[in-house]
């Protein structure tokens, strides 16, 4: 398809007393090796879920503010404006330019899709000018969340993956979510 996908696999989880679960799969998870409704998959996008909730107990324990400015946990990064808020991360106001939009981003990806890029090597690879000033405007921007991810790494003792387990993870029973390069996937 358009997107590069070979296959994909979906699950509906209905929760009550009658709760059912359904599974379906189709297509190829690599070379020729069909999808199963057994294989562990990364969570993609949802992992922003995570990083926001576990941002939102870190603003509640005082750890940080939602109002606390890039400047106050990260160093400057061209073309990002150190003054944007988490706030303005967390909910895509603060212009910042999405990494995914880079003319060489799919083509990097796609010639090395096993390597582990550091956050900080998107920000540089990928950069580009602001759509606009901070709370000027919304645009969905994955580098807002890889920021958060960086500041939430500056704001603890711990691995992210420590605090995901310990706040979202455990608690939720969530006993197949794994967080990437920082836990091993059992």
């Amino acid at each position: 398809n358009a997107q590069g996908l070979r296959g994909i696999s979906a699950a509906v989880y209905v929760h009550g007393p009658n709760g059912c679960t359904w599974q379906g799969v189709s297509g190829f998870s690599y070379d020729t090796v069909h999808i199963r409704p057994s294989m562990k998959f990364c969570i993609g996008s949802n992992t922003k879920l995570f990083i926001a909730t576990l941002m939102l107990k870190l603003a509640e324990m005082n750890i940080l503010s939602l109002e606390d400015s890039l400047h106050e946990w990260l160093p400057n990064f061209p073309n990002v404006n150190p003054n944007i808020t988490i706030r303005q991360l967390l909910n895509h106001t603060s212009g910042v330019y999405h990494y995914g939009n880079h003319q060489n981003y799919a083509s990097f990806m796609n010639n090395d899709s096993g390597r582990f890029w550091q956050p900080q090597e998107m920000l540089n690879t990928f950069d580009s000018a602001a759509y606009f000033s901070p709370g000027m405007g919304y645009h969905y921007s994955n580098t807002n969340y890889l920021l958060a991810g960086m500041i939430i790494k500056a704001a603890i003792d711990t691995l992210v993956s420590t605090r995901l387990r310990l706040y979202i993870i455990n608690p939720l029973n969530l006993v197949s979510t794994f967080f990437p390069k920082e836990e091993s996937v059992t």
